[in-house]
C-alpha cells in the first residue's frame, strides 16, 4: 500500500513541480558556507549513513574522495546530497544513476523561504517557512547481524 500511496503522489509530484527552482526557495549552509544549488535540483537529501530510500547507495563520488573525508556512520559528519526529481529518485534506487553531492559538514542550515515538504526517516510532512539546523548529537550502540547473515527467527536482514 505505501510503494502505490508514493507512486501516486509521485506522479502527481511530477505534473505539479512544487520543489522545481528550488535554489530561489531554500538556501543551504555547510558549516556557515552557503553553497550555490544546482537549477535542476528539486531536492536535498541529508545523510549520516551512506544508504538511503530503502537500501539505494549514496557514496561520494570518486574524484570528489580524496579532498574530503570517508564515509562513516560515528565520523560527526554530513554528507548531503541532491536529486533533480521523481524520475531521478527511481534512477537512484534502482542503481542507474547516481545522486549529485553537494557537500559533507559538521553543520548544515536549510533556511526555507516558503512551505515545501519535507520528510524526515520516511515520516513526511509540509514545513513552513524556517531555519532549520542539523548537527551530530550522539552515536547508539545498535546490534547486527554478522556479514550477509540472517539474523535467526525475525526476517531482518542486515543491508
Amino acid at each position: 500500500m505505501n510503494k502505490f500511496l508514493y507512486f501516486t503522489y509521485g506522479t502527481k509530484d511530477l505534473w505539479e513541480r512544487r520543489c522545481a527552482n528550488l535554489q530561489r526557495k531554500v538556501v543551504l549552509e555547510l558549516d556557515g558556507v552557503p553553497q550555490v544549488l544546482p537549477a535542476s535540483l528539486e531536492s536535498i537529501t541529508l545523510l549520516s549513513i551512506p544508504s538511503w530510500g530503502g537500501g539505494a547507495r549514496f557514496t561520494i563520488p570518486r574524484g570528489e574522495r580524496d579532498a574530503l573525508r570517508p564515509q562513516s556512520v560515528s565520523d560527526g559528519l554530513i554528507e548531503v546530497y541532491g536529486l533533480t526529481g521523481s524520475f531521478h529518485i527511481a534512477q537512484v534506487i534502482m542503481g542507474l544513476a547516481s545522486p549529485i553531492f553537494i557537500g559533507q559538514a559538521r553543520e548544515v542550515r536549510l533556511t526555507l523561504a516558503e512551505h515545501l515538504p519535507m520528510q524526515a526517516d520516511g515520516e513526511p510532512w509540509l514545513q513552513a517557512p524556517a531555519v532549520i539546523d542539523v548537527a551530530w548529537n550522539s552515536t547508539a550502540t545498535v546490534l547486527k547481524a554478522a556479514s550477509g547473515s540472517w539474523i535467526a527467527n525475525s526476517g531482518v536482514h542486515q543491508v
